[in-house]
């Protein structure tokens, strides 16, 4: 793990700075902000729609970190993929249904359209061919947060064995705002990098031992980024080298996003998307 000093850009919807993504994945650039990518109306509208739902999330992480997700997760599934990718189509709808009339994903994709240049952007793909996910919707309750992670040991999981071996770059993370916690929930990206080379312990997907020793160490000699983000605004950045967490949510009010992954592909350099 080392320092190091962070860069990113901001951008208004329609002004997306071309190839963006590649200077993400090759070290030139960290993160990228969109404002206003989608309207401030409309994301409430799908807060409030997300709200009142009665049906249960997809998955609930612990109780003493109160996480929900909507959606089918890639992190979670199991080698043969087979949950998951049944899970899709669902999601799609669920989805639909919250954000109407936004089409959320084809919105989405074409922003990443834009930043990816001259590079195509898809949904990644099973062996079999079957879509993967865009997206998940996500929810962290009042006193909830997201612990220190990077999305490039998360490669370990079972649920990324059909994929692993077409990944060319490192993960990106992509997400919408969809409504702020009114206190707390600010992510934040610590300009301390994960060493590919080094044996990291691992546990419940998190450091462990002497690797969550030494990442303390380190992030208690750096200040971290936070870009505040307001409804609507998308962020793209390099979950997979940065160390990133979010804080606990305070006040009154869910926070609400909507996101998901890409990197290159091994097999025909576009941008594979998955959720």
């Amino acid at each position: 793990m080392s320092a190091a000093q962070l860069r990113f850009i901001e951008a208004t919807a329609g002004s997306e700075p071309r190839g963006a993504l590649i200077d993400l994945c090759e070290g030139a650039l960290d993160g990228v902000i969109v404002r206003g990518a989608l309207p401030q109306e409309a994301m409430a509208a799908a807060a409030a729609r997300a709200e009142s739902r009665t049906d249960g999330p997809t998955l609930s992480f612990s109780k003493e970190s109160p996480v929900n997700i909507y959606g089918a997760l890639l992190h979670e599934a199991d080698a043969s993929q087979a949950g998951y990718l049944d899970a899709v189509a669902p999601a799609r709808e669920l989805l639909r249904s919250v954000f109407a009339p936004v089409d959320v994903d084809a919105e989405l994709m074409a922003l990443l359209g834009r930043l990816a240049g001259s590079r195509k952007v898809r949904n990644a793909q099973s062996a079999t061919g079957r879509p993967y996910g865009t997206g998940t919707l996500r929810c962290i309750e009042v006193g909830g947060f997201l612990p220190v992670h990077v999305e490039n040991l998360e490669l370990s999981r079972p649920g990324y064995a059909g994929i692993r071996d077409e990944i060319a770059s490192t993960l990106l993370s992509m997400y919408l705002m969809v409504q702020p916690a009114d206190e707390g929930g600010e992510l934040a990206i610590h300009p301390v990098r994960v060493d590919a080379s080094k044996r990291y312990e691992m546990s419940g997907g998190g450091l462990a031992g002497e690797s969550a020793r030494e990442l303390q160490a380190l992030l208690e000699t750096t200040s971290p980024d936070s870009p505040p983000l307001r409804a609507g605004d998308v962020i793209v950045f390099n979950a997979g080298q940065w160390f990133h967490e979010v804080g606990r949510v305070g006040g009154h009010r869910r926070r609400w996003t909507y996101g998901g992954f890409l990197a290159l592909s091994a097999r025909d350099g576009a941008f594979m998307v998955w959720s």
